[in-house]
């Protein structure tokens, strides 16, 4: 089955910043740290530097520059399998999961 990922082709984030709130075992991300495992620049549950923000954050530049050995739609589901075990971890209800689309 193929996956429509979005309209633009990119990671269907939800925007639930809970990725933000889960750095404090990401070695690229220490400097980010607020101490409590939070990212310093989410302010009010939005990146305040979304525009300069890390490599790392960017699921699609991360596919584009490290990953292009596997395909697409595969780091999409390793990275919506994540997502979903964080957002479950947080009561997320399943209705506001993030989901990719299959035609």
């Amino acid at each position: 089955m193929k996956e429509d990922n979005t309209a633009e082709n990119k990671f269907p984030c939800t925007v639930c910043s809970l990725c933000c709130r889960q750095i404090g075992n990401i070695p690229q991300l220490t400097a980010f740290d607020n101490g409590y495992g939070i990212c310093t620049f989410l302010i009010n549950n939005l990146c305040s530097i979304y525009d300069t923000r890390p490599e790392i954050c960017q699921v699609d530049k991360m596919y584009k520059n490290l990953f292009t050995y596997m395909d697409k739609d595969t780091f999409y589901w390793k990275n919506l399998k994540i997502c979903k075990l964080i957002q479950t971890k947080h009561g997320i209800p399943i209705e506001q999961h993030v989901i990719l689309h299959t035609k």
